[in-house]
């Protein structure tokens, strides 16, 4: 097994731009059933590294691993304003965990996966336009 690679990605620098970040959903299923949405901006340029982060300190206070899986993550120039209007827009289904982890707070108990997911293709949709001057 080549030990390089974890040594190169424990030492390796972010190289993507600060005003050009990814914005990420995550669907966690926690052991009680319970489906939760992680809304998120990376500056990692690969998407699953910054999943293994979360769950990695979400085994830390939990000692379990919930069924995660990536629903979304595209690059927008203004990530974080992205990512503050869909904290903005399920404010209401914000949940509070008993313990605090790394992005514990960015978690939403949204009903409707769908909606969500189109909310967020719309904004990717509307910022590609303003992009290439449409």
């Amino acid at each position: 097994m080549n030990k390089n690679i974890f040594k190169s990605m424990k030492n390796k620098k972010c190289s993507v731009e600060k005003d050009n970040n990814l914005v990420y959903i995550l669907k966690v299923q926690l052991a009680t059933g319970q489906v939760l949405y992680k809304i998120g901006v990376s500056k990692e340029k690969r998407h699953m590294d910054r999943m293994m982060e979360v769950l990695k300190d979400f085994f830390v206070k939990y000692r379990y691993i919930p069924f995660t899986s990536m629903k979304r993550f595209r690059v927008f120039p203004d990530a974080y304003e992205v990512e503050r209007l869909l904290h903005k827009k399920y404010n209401d289904c914000n949940h509070t965990f008993d313990k605090k982890f790394c992005g514990s707070t960015e978690f939403f108990d949204i009903p409707d996966e769908a909606e969500l997911t189109k909310e967020y293709d719309k904004m990717h949709e509307n910022k590609e336009s303003h992009v290439k001057g449409v």
